[in-house]
């Protein structure tokens, strides 16, 4: 089973961020490491679970979080 990033990993790559996608309208936002305020040990996916994150476009909770990837290959997970 292929583990899920955490924070720490990304931000050793030098990722800021996490998008943060609402699943109910598709809108999306970028949101900063440092604003998120979770240990950097948590799996980017459970951010949601951990955080109280609401849709600025349409209200809805039901989002989720993903890693901004560049498209660079060694960006890539694995």
């Amino acid at each position: 089973m292929i583990r899920a990033p955490t924070i720490a990993d990304l931000r050793a790559r030098g990722h800021t961020g996490a998008r943060i996608v609402c699943l109910a309208c598709h809108d999306s936002q970028i949101v900063a490491w440092d604003d998120i305020g979770l240990s950097d040990a948590t799996p980017v996916p459970d951010i949601a679970l951990h955080r109280g994150f609401a849709c600025r476009a349409c209200g809805s909770r039901d989002v989720a979080a993903a890693p901004i990837w560049s498209g660079k290959p060694s960006d890539a997970p694995g």
